[in-house]
C-alpha cells in the first residue's frame, strides 16, 4: 500500500509540475487590489493576464472562482483577437487564449473531470500552434499528454511529451523539458519498455543537474530507484534511494524528503528487512505531522502497524493501527477506517489464538474481533463495498465460528454466498465448503450426544422402575406379614386392630409416593421423547444439507472431466505420455489441455487461483477461453495464447488491479510443436518447461546448471507473472528451442514440488523432482508414470496432500 501511495502522488507532482505553479495562498489585501485593477484596466492584453494572475491566486482556496476568471480571460482574449488586425498582437492573444485554456483545463482535471480536461487541452494546443509561441506549444503539448495518460491513451500521450520535450529544448525552458522527460519514462515503465525509460530518467537527471535544481534531482533518483524496485532489483532500488535521499536532505523539501523516506521504506519491506523500514516510516511519520499531512501520517501509521504485524510485536501493531484508525476517522476517510478496522480484527483473532483456551484473555480477543469486524462491515455496507463486504463477511463466519456460536457463523455464510455470486455469479457451495468438515463433525457428535443422553434417561427410567416394584413387593410382604400377625393375634383386640391400622397407614402413605413416582418417570419419558425427536429433525436437517453438497461437487466434477483432454488424446497426440494428475479434493485448480491445428500440437497445464469448487471454476474458464482463442487465431504462438487469456480472464472478473482486490488468475505453460521438424515454442506465466535428453544440444542463457547432469536438462523459466490482473502486465516471453529425437519434455504445475513428506517433513522440492525424471527417463512411460505416484505417496506419507498435482510429458 506504501509504493502505491507513494507511486501516485509522485507522479501527479511530476506532470503537474511543468503545466502551472501552483500559487501559495495570498493576502486578502493583494487580492482585492487586483480586483479592482482588472475593474480599471481597459486594456485587454493587461486584463487577461489580471485575470490569470488572480485566478492563479484564488484556485487553491476557491477553485470555482478561479475557473470563472479562466473563463473571463478567455473571452477577453477572444474579443481582442477578433478585433485585432495587427499579426504580432494576433498572436500574442492567441497565446493568452492557451494559456487561458490550460488554466482552465487544470481545474478540470484536478476535479477529476477528465473527458472535458481533454477537450480543452486540445483546443489550447490549437491556439499554442497559431501562436508561434514555443514555451507555450511545450506546456500545452504536456497538459494534454497528462490528461490523455489519465484516460488510459498511454500511446498517444508518449508522443505529445516527447513533443513537449523537443519544444521546450527549443524554448531554452529546460525545467519544462525535465519535467516532460520524467513523464515519459514513468509511461515507459508502465508499458515495459525499460531502456527507454532508464534513458528518458537519465535525461532528466542530467539536465536538473546542469540546472541546479537538487530537488530535481532527488525526484529522478528516486523514480530510477521504483524502475528498479518493480522489477525486484531491489539492491539497486535502495541504492538509488539512498541517492535520493541525500540529495533530499540537501534540497530541504519536506514533500521530496517525506518520499524518500517511505520509498526507502518500502524497499526495506519488500526485502523483510521490517526494522529498517520501522525506522524510515518513523522519520516520514514526524514530517507528515509537521506539515499536517493528515493523508499521509494514517498511511504511514498504517504500514507501521502491518511492519510491527510481521515482526510480532502485536501491542505495537495495536497502537499504530488505532492511531492511523483516528486520523483516518478525522479525515472522513471511510474506506482507510474499514480497512483499519478489519486490520484491528485480524490482529484480535491473532493474539485471541496464541491465549490457552477457555481463559478471560482469548474471550476477550474474539469479543474485540467481533466489534473491529461489525464496525468495518457496516461501514463497508454504507459505502456498497461489495468486495471489502465479501472479505468481512468472512471474517465474521470466522468469529463466529470460534467462538462456538454456529447460528451467527451460518448467517454470515449465506451473506458470503450471496456477495461471492453477485462476483463470480457461482453457485453457493464455495462459501459453505469451508465449515464443511466443521458440520460433520458437529453432526456425529450431537448424535452421540443424543445415544448417550438417551441412554443415560433409560438407565434412571429402569432404576426408578426396579424401586417402584421393590418397593410394591416389600410393601405386598408387609401387608402378608400383617395379616398373618393379624389371624394369629385376634385374640389380642384392641392391641392387634390399632397395630394393623397403623401399618395400613404406612402402606397407604408408601402407596402414594409410588403413584408420585410413577407420574414424575412418565414426565421424564415425554421429555426424552421430544429431545430425541429434535435430534432427529437435526440430523436429516444436516444430512440434506451434505446431500446438496456432494450432489453439486459431484456434477461440478462431471463437467470438469468433460472439459478436461484425456489421457488417450494426449496419446493420439504424441504417442507415449506421462500423466500424473491428482486433485486435492474432488475437483481441482490444475487442468491440461490440447489440441492440434495443421502440423502444430498445442499443449497447456495450467494452475488455478484456489483449490476445490473455486479453482475448479477457474480451470473451466481456462479451457473455454483456449478453445475460443484458437479458434479465432489458429495461427497463435504461445506467448500470444497467454497474452490474449490474460485479456479474458482480467475482464470476465471485472479485475481493476486495486491494492484490496483479489488476485484471481492462474499459473500456465504453453507449448507449441511441430513434431515433423521438432520445433518447439514456449512460453510461461510462473510455470517451467523442462527438456531431458542423452546429450546437450541446446544451451539458452536461461538453462538450470545446478543440476548433477546439467548436459542432459534444459530448464526454462517462465515469466514472473501470473494469467490475470498483477503489478506486471509485461508482454510474455516466447522461447524457441529444436528438439532431437528421445528428448522427454515435460509440464507441471508446483504441487508436486510443494507436497509435505519425508523424514523431516519438508517440501519435495522443484530440484528433486527433475534430478528424479532424469533418473527414471529411461523407463517406459507407463512405469514412469507409476514411479511418480509411488514416490508422491511415499513421500507425502501421513502428511495430507498440499496442493493439486499434475505432471504431463511425451518424448519426440
Amino acid at each position: 500500500m506504501i509504493k502505491q501511495f507513494i507511486s501516485f502522488q509522485l507522479l501527479l507532482f511530476l506532470s503537474l509540475l511543468s503545466i502551472k505553479m501552483w500559487a501559495q495562498d495570498t493576502e486578502p489585501e493583494q487580492i482585492a487590489l487586483l480586483r479592482k485593477s482588472i475593474e480599471k484596466e481597459l486594456n485587454d492584453s493587461a486584463k487577461t493576464a489580471m485575470l490569470l494572475d488572480l485566478g492563479d491566486k484564488i484556485e487553491n482556496r476557491n477553485p470555482a472562482e478561479a475557473l470563472a476568471c479562466y473563463r473571463d480571460a478567455a473571452e477577453t482574449a477572444k474579443k481582442a483577437l477578433n478585433s485585432c488586425r495587427d499579426k504580432g498582437r494576433q498572436n500574442t492573444f492567441r497565446a493568452l487564449m492557451s494559456k487561458a485554456l490550460r488554466f482552465e483545463g487544470i481545474v478540470q482535471l484536478r476535479q477529476g473531470e477528465t473527458n472535458q480536461s481533454v477537450i480543452i487541452f486540445r483546443t489550447a494546443l490549437q491556439f499554442a500552434l497559431l501562436s508561434g509561441n514555443d514555451t507555450e506549444k511545450g506546456k500545452a503539448y504536456n497538459c494534454l499528454a497528462t490528461a490523455l495518460r489519465e484516460e488510459g491513451k498511454g500511446d498517444e500521450a508518449i508522443a505529445l511529451f516527447e513533443k513537449s520535450v523537443g519544444t521546450a529544448l527549443l524554448a531554452g525552458d529546460s525545467a519544462l523539458a525535465s519535467s516532460a522527460l520524467t513523464s515519459l519514462g514513468i509511461l515507459y515503465g508502465e508499458k515495459g519498455n525499460d531502456n527507454k525509460a532508464f534513458a528518458a530518467f537519465f535525461k532528466s537527471l542530467a539536465i536538473d543537474e546542469a540546472r541546479g535544481d537538487v530537488d530535481g534531482v532527488a525526484r529522478n533518483y528516486t523514480n530510477i530507484g521504483n524502475l528498479h524496485s518493480d522489477r525486484d532489483n531491489l539492491t539497486k532500488a535502495i541504492s538509488y534511494y539512498t541517492l535520493s535521499l541525500k540529495m533530499a536532505l540537501g534540497a530541504g523539501n519536506p514533500a521530496t524528503l517525506q518520499a524518500s523516506y517511505t520509498n526507502m521504506a518500502q524497499a526495506y519491506n519488500l526485502t523483510k528487512r521490517y526494522d529498517e523500514a520501522i525506522s524510515y516510516l518513523n522519520k516520514a511519520l514526524g514530517l507528515c505531522r509537521k506539515n499536517q499531512d493528515k493523508q499521509g501520517e494514517s498511511a504511514c501509521l498504517t504500514n507501521l502497524g502491518v511492519a510491527n504485524y510481521m515482526l510480532g510485536n502485536y501491542a505495537m501493531a495495536q497502537n499504530h493501527y488505532q492511531q492511523a484508525l483516528e486520523v483516518a476517522e478525522s479525515l472522513g476517510d471511510v474506506d482507510a477506517t474499514a480497512l483499519l478496522l478489519g486490520n484491528l480484527a485480524a490482529l484480535s483473532i491473532e493474539t485471541a489464538q496464541r491465549q490457552p483456551e477457555n481463559t478471560p484473555a482469548r474471550t476477550l480477543g474474539y469479543h474485540l474481533a467481533l466489534t473491529y469486524s461489525l464496525r468495518a462491515y457496516n461501514l463497508a455496507r454504507e459505502m456498497k463495498s461489495v468486495h471489502q463486504l465479501e472479505k468481512l463477511s468472512t471474517q465474521l463466519m470466522k468469529v463466529y465460528r470460534m467462538t462456538g456460536n454456529h447460528a451467527k457463523a451460518l448467517e454470515f455464510a449465506e451473506v458470503v454466498i450471496n456477495l461471492r455470486d453477485s462476483l463470480f455469479q457461482t453457485s453457493k457451495i464455495q462459501a459453505i465448503s469451508e465449515m464443511e468438515s466443521k458440520y460433520q463433525t458437529e453432526r456425529k457428535q450431537l448424535e452421540i450426544d443424543a445415544l448417550e443422553k438417551e441412554k443415560a434417561l433409560q438407565q434412571s427410567l429402569v432404576k426408578r422402575q426396579q424401586w417402584v416394584i421393590y418397593t410394591v413387593v416389600a410393601g405386598f410382604l408387609l401387608v402378608s406379614v400383617s395379616l398373618i400377625a393379624i389371624g394369629r393375634l385376634l385374640a389380642q383386640k384392641q392391641t392387634a386392630n390399632k397395630l394393623i391400622t397403623e401399618r395400613n397407614e404406612a402402606l397407604l402413605k408408601a402407596n402414594s409416593e409410588i403413584t408420585q413416582q410413577k407420574e414424575e418417570i412418565i414426565a421424564q419419558r415425554d421429555e426424552i421423547e421430544h429431545q430425541r425427536d429434535i435430534v432427529i429433525k437435526q440430523k436429516n436437517q444436516i444430512e440434506e444439507i451434505h446431500h446438496q453438497l456432494t450432489d453439486s461437487i459431484d456434477y461440478a466434477f462431471r463437467i470438469q472431466q468433460a472439459l478436461l483432454t484425456t489421457k488417450s488424446q494426449l496419446a493420439a497426440l504424441f504417442g507415449g505420455v506421462v500423466v500424473f494428475y491428482r486433485p486435492r479434493n474432488v475437483v481441482s485448480g490444475d487442468f491440461f489441455w490440447a489440441t492440434r491445428l495443421n502440423d502444430t500440437i498445442l499443449l497447456a497445464v495450467a494452475d488455478c487461483t484456489g483449490h476445490g469448487v473455486p479453482g475448479a471454476m477457474m480451470s473451466v474458464l481456462g479451457m473455454s477461453y483456449l478453445n475460443e482463442i484458437v479458434q479465432r487465431k489458429p495461427s497463435a504462438m504461445p506467448h500470444q495464447i497467454l497474452a490474449d487469456l490474460r485479456t479474458e480472464i482480467v475482464a470476465a472478473l471485472s479485475q481493476t488491479g486495486l491494492w484490496n482486490e483479489q488476485k484471481e488468475g492462474m499459473d500456465m505453460s504453453v507449448i507449441a510443436f511441430n513434431p515433423s521438424t521438432g520445433n518447439l515454442w514456449f512460453a510461461g506465466a510462473n510455470s517451467p518447461l523442462l527438456i531431458i535428453r542423452p546429450s546437450n544440444t541446446m544451451n539458452p542463457a536461461n538453462i538450470d546448471t545446478d543440476s548433477p547432469d546439467s548436459d542432459r536438462l534444459t530448464y526454462v523459466k517462465g515469466d514472473k507473472m501470473p494469467v490475470g490482473i498483477h503489478d506486471r502486465m509485461n508482454p510474455f516471453t516466447l522461447h524457441q528451442l529444436q528438439l532431437s529425437k528421445g528428448d522427454h519434455v515435460f509440464l507441471m504445475t508446483d504441487g508436486y514440488a510443494d507436497q509435505f513428506g519425508g523424514q523431516q517433513g519438508k517440501k519435495f522440492m522443484t530440484h528433486r523432482l527433475r534430478h528424479f525424471l532424469q533418473q527414471t527417463s529411461l523407463l517406459t512411460p507407463d512405469d514412469q508414470e507409476a514411479a511418480l505416484q509411488n514416490t508422491f505417496d511415499q513421500w507425502k506419507g501421513t502428511h495430507d496432500q498440499t496442493d493439486d498435482v499434475t505432471v504431463v510429458g511425451f518424448r519426440y
